[in-house]
């Protein structure tokens, strides 16, 4: 046997190399996000953020706003609705007496007396 010959292959080799792999590549992840952290966001780039921010809320402020004056405009030109019955005059040709309902007369059953 020569020296960097192999004796004998593990059952598990496989899976421990797969393992192995992973965990270097989760190394590869991690040094990356922590040149990102390290490096950090530029100035630029937060007062961009700030500036869109600051947008946005200016564009919400302007749209509560608009939304405030059209329910108030339509509260202003709608009249507001009548929530009593109008009162029919006592007499006359509109008075209650002309609505009121016509009850039928049935007639009434009166038995013959004559009858034996």
């Amino acid at each position: 046997m020569k020296t960097p010959q192999a004796i004998a292959i593990l059952d598990s080799r496989d899976r421990q190399q797969a393992a192995l792999d992973q965990a270097q590549e989760q190394v590869r992840v991690a040094e990356a996000n922590l040149a990102k952290v390290k490096a950090g966001a530029k100035n630029g780039e937060i007062q961009a953020h700030k500036a869109t921010i600051t947008r946005i809320r200016a564009d919400l402020r302007n749209e509560i706003t608009a939304q405030r004056s059209l329910r108030e405009e339509k509260s202003i030109a709608a009249p507001p609705l009548q929530r009593n019955k109008p009162q029919l005059p006592a007499s006359g040709p509109n008075s209650k007496e002309k609505f009121k309902p016509n009850k039928p007369q049935l007639p009434v059953y009166k038995p013959n007396s004559a009858t034996p």
